[in-house]
């Protein structure tokens, strides 16, 4: 429309548990967008509104028929919204995005919330990005901060060369830092790779790292993968 775009969509969703209980509930979905193109800002608004009791995402589905699940309480989505609003700036000086989140749940009265403003630029060959997030803790209900950093550039001169990507996170409690080279081989890149490390610091727990191998190959007739990761205890 000449105000913006508006969609609107309604999911069905089925699920049994182990005991052959069947749960049946919809999702409705709202979503307005819009791009001021004077200034080039991009406005999203996205409100999903969870219609009924027997609705379960996927993920939440999987945790009901898990009987290792041990009874703990299934938090629920009944609504969610969220708006969001990203800027370009002039050549050369990246874009910025800004959000903010609130759901709730089902038997809860109380609400989580985040918002977050985000950075991110490209300086020649290197992709550069950050953010800052803070966030309500549904359980604690105390707020939490929490601060991301990015790095990502081609490990080499040529155009095949792989990708060397490293995130850094720090919140209350934690700190991490995360890197992982990615890349193609073959004459048609039909060998994907990406070898990962992580190095975990959380105040009561101390320290762990975690380092693995992943591949993929594109066969004439099917994509074949493995991987391979090892960490404390495991």
């Amino acid at each position: 429309t000449a105000f913006g775009a508006l969609a609107a969509d309604l999911t069905h969703a089925s699920t049994n548990d182990r005991t052959g209980h069947t749960y049946n509930g919809q999702k409705l979905r709202l979503t307005y967008a819009k791009i001021l193109p004077l200034i080039d800002t991009n406005i999203t608004l996205a409100s999903y509104r969870y219609s009924s009791n027997g609705y379960y995402e996927p993920a939440d589905a999987f945790l009901l028929r898990d009987r290792s699940w041990h009874g703990a309480a299934l938090e629920r989505q009944r609504s969610r919204s969220v708006i969001s609003a990203s800027q370009a700036l002039p050549r050369g000086y990246g874009s910025f995005a800004l959000s903010a989140s609130t759901q709730s749940y089902r038997g809860r009265s109380n609400s989580d919330t985040e918002y977050m403003l985000s950075y991110n630029n490209q300086l020649g060959r290197v992709s550069v990005g950050a953010s800052a997030s803070r966030v309500r803790n549904l359980m604690t209900g105390r707020w939490d901060n929490r601060f991301m950093l990015s790095l990502s550039m081609p490990w080499g001169d040529r155009s095949r060369s792989p990708q060397l990507s490293t995130t850094y996170t720090h919140d209350r409690d934690t700190q991490s830092l995360q890197a992982s080279l990615a890349g193609s081989a073959g004459e048609d890149n039909q060998y994907r790779y990406n070898i990962f490390a992580s190095l975990n610091d959380a105040s009561g727990s101390g320290s762990s790292g975690t380092a693995g191998f992943s591949g993929t190959w594109a066969a004439p007739y099917a994509s074949l993968g493995a991987s391979t990761s090892i960490g404390r205890g495991y």
